[in-house]
């Protein structure tokens, strides 16, 4: 975005988008919907020729050489709830969804695709996923960011087995630190040391830390969004959490409100996911370097100058032995001081109407980016 544009609308800026994409807004109500058309002036970009392997066989190199955007306009529905959202697209009104976990099993069993949406021509379309799922705890907290036993012992009460299995339908992988797998650096052996659940081990902790069984421990409130799915999220943790002493208390609100109060630091934990985007673990490194804390990309406020100098070095470095030695070390001692605390890396699974094409991108982060390239084969829109 232009640097005047920027100083002209400020805080206000995402309610006035300027830039040089394929589309331009036409509607934005960030809290229902936002509708697009396509941007006359965008000149400068035609369909890939090239692609993975694999592409020219699902037809993905079609519109090879064409000018871009192919659609006229976009709508984008902001759907809070997942059965809304899973109901509209089954009743074709919208084009692409996610599956939510509670349909999984009916819509993809065994993995794949049901066969009522076969018949239908739905395309589904399975990825793992260039992200991460953390908890975050503000480290100015009087309590929870001053005691790094407080934090090692929630970390040995996640139980992030069951949230793999319940929350994710079994679609997630187990993170062991903000590092995901699509990114250089990231190394499968590796293991956190908070790998395993250990609820004696937790106690231990607590009792160290001065609350022995929880007792006296303020209640740990966390930040957490309306919808079926957080709450099912925050009750599960809840539970995990109360075995070994420790009170959860969500406070729900809006997501707006709830990035208000994180890019505020106002807060003791929160529940984000940080989605990749470059293959490159230095995308991820920052979200711990304490010049990050301003803009709010480091929400914890985590300040360790050691760790600052690495990310600085793994920035600049070559890809090489030199450079994953300084992502060890990184990796190591942000696990021991666990500002953040990593859970899953998920596996998406997007179904997409079969009169969409173009389609090759599960990750719905990537949708700004991907959807100049979409097409909508009108005759075959239901």
């Amino acid at each position: 975005m232009a640097r005047e544009c920027v100083a002209k609308y400020a805080d206000n800026i995402s309610q006035h988008p300027v830039g040089t994409g394929a589309y331009l807004p036409n509607q934005l109500n960030l809290n229902q919907k936002i509708v697009a058309v396509r941007n006359p002036n965008y000149k400068h970009m035609t369909y890939p020729t090239e692609g993975n392997k694999g592409d020219a066989e699902k037809g993905l190199l079609a519109d090879a050489g064409k000018a871009l955007p192919f659609i006229d306009r976009i709508e984008i529905e902001v759907i809070v709830e997942d059965q809304p959202r899973w109901l509209k697209f089954m009743a074709g009104e919208i084009e692409a969804s996610s599956v939510p976990k509670d349909n999984f099993s009916s819509a993809l069993p065994g993995g794949k695709m049901a066969p009522e949406l076969v018949a239908r021509g739905v395309q589904h379309f399975k990825e793992a996923k260039g992200d991460v799922t953390v908890q975050m705890f503000n480290m100015d907290d009087p309590v929870w960011g001053k005691k790094k036993e407080l934090r090692h012992a929630f970390a040995l009460a996640v139980n992030v087995p069951e949230f793999i299995e319940t929350q994710y339908s079994g679609q997630a992988i187990r993170a062991e630190s903000v590092i995901d797998p699509t990114q250089w650096g990231y190394e499968a052996s590796y293991k956190s040391k908070w790998s395993e659940r250990n609820l004696a081990r937790s106690r231990e902790l607590l009792a160290k830390a001065g609350y022995p069984e929880g007792k006296g421990l303020p209640p740990l409130a966390i930040l957490s969004t309306a919808g079926t799915t957080s709450r099912q999220f925050d009750e599960r943790l809840e539970k995990q959490m109360k075995e070994v002493g420790i009170v959860l208390k969500p406070e729900v609100m809006t997501w707006p409100e709830m990035m208000r109060r994180t890019h505020d630091h106002n807060f003791t934990m929160v529940g984000m996911a940080y989605a990749s985007s470059i293959p490159d673990a230095d995308d991820a490194t920052g979200i711990a370097h304490s010049k990050s804390i301003a803009s709010g990309y480091n929400v914890t406020n985590y300040k360790n100058p050691v760790v600052d100098k690495l990310i600085d070095d793994i920035e600049t470095l070559e890809n090489g032995p030199a450079r994953m030695a300084k992502i060890r070390k990184f990796r190591e001692i942000l696990d021991e001081d666990l500002p953040i605390f990593v859970m899953v890396h998920r596996v998406g699974n997007q179904l997409v109407q079969p009169w969409v094409k173009n389609f090759a991108i599960v990750d719905e982060s990537y949708l700004g980016r991907m959807i100049k390239y979409r097409k909508v084969i009108p005759a075959a829109v239901k």
